[in-house]
């Protein structure tokens, strides 16, 4: 989804934290002409995904959605993770005090 900052950045903020707050996984481009520091931090805690500069030709718009496909992808893995190929499996037995049960 894009969202114009327009002249009341306010407004959009607030509209930017609404969707993130409901939708948290839908993707967000906000995007001005001429966005100030303290707007770009609050766009972008509220919940945007990026912040694109106006005027916005079409190269700059591809670069910014495959930048942002490149993050989602499953074949990310964050720091620290074990991808799913390699995670072991629990075991569906589970033993306490000498006594074995099993799910059913």
């Amino acid at each position: 989804m894009g969202i114009e900052l327009g002249a009341d950045a306010e407004a959009a903020v607030a509209l930017i934290k609404r969707l993130h707050d409901r939708l948290p996984t839908l993707t967000i481009f906000a995007a001005s002409d001429d966005p100030g520091v303290s707007v770009l931090r609050a766009v972008l805690e509220a919940g945007a995904s990026d912040v694109l500069s106006l005027p916005l030709g079409r190269q700059e718009l591809h670069k910014a959605l495959i930048r942002f496909s490149q993050l989602r992808t499953p074949s990310t893995s964050r720091p620290g993770s074990t991808p799913r190929s390699k995670q072991r499996r629990r075991s569906s037995t589970s033993t306490c005090s000498g006594a074995t049960w099993r799910p059913s």
